[in-house]
């Protein structure tokens, strides 16, 4: 659960009317939550993402490498592609790792033309995802529609708690949600590794 802490008075008149206080109180509330819920939305997604990829992680269920497959160059990728089909997988729709995987792939020119190689022909269609839940030297390939769905018990909801006085008072606003990744059919996802433990 998130909550930030804001204090303020939206009252000018020491002595309003129970009426007057509700209005200015309501008005303040809806703005105050309309420009922030893009921030919490954020907070909640990456939150999501990093729980989302730590779950994958500690599936045992998922295939994983039994030798060394880069994940910094094209190379090792398709090696990782080529584990994937000898394990009866399909050519993965997505793949997610790290920045610095990301990067290194994404600088690869040919040594003497200097032209940018980017993906193979059979990758042509696959995503290329980076995020900083994932460490270097690994990556998960695969179909995520497939192979890991979110479930949302409750939204994102935003509430504003007011205590204090009639006529002044602190405010808390507060954000809440139930979600949570699942890896649904682990067959669907592979994890390739740049290092082997033998």
């Amino acid at each position: 659960m998130l909550g930030i802490a804001i204090s303020f008075s939206p009252y000018a008149d020491p002595r309003p009317t129970a009426l007057d206080s509700l209005a200015k109180f309501s008005s303040s509330a809806c703005l105050l939550a309309r420009d922030v819920a893009p921030t919490f939305a954020a907070a909640f997604a990456l939150k999501l993402d990093q729980l989302g990829i730590a779950k994958i992680l500690a599936d045992t269920n998922i295939p994983t490498s039994s030798e060394a497959e880069a994940t910094n160059d094209w190379a090792g990728v398709l090696k990782a592609v080529g584990s994937m089909l000898e394990a009866d997988q399909e050519i993965p729709k997505a793949m997610i790792c790290s920045p610095g995987d990301f990067i290194d792939r994404a600088s690869q020119v040919a040594s003497t033309s200097g032209v940018w190689l980017g993906a193979p022909p059979a990758l042509k269609d696959m995503l290329d995802l980076e995020t900083t839940g994932m460490s270097d030297g690994t990556a998960i390939l695969g179909d995520f529609s497939k192979g890991f769905g979110i479930a949302v018990r409750h939204e994102l909801r935003l509430e504003l708690v007011r205590w204090g006085k009639p006529t002044y008072g602190s405010h808390i606003l507060v954000a809440d949600a139930r979600m949570a990744g699942y890896v649904l059919q682990p067959n669907h996802l592979y994890m390739a590794q740049g290092t082997v433990d033998d």
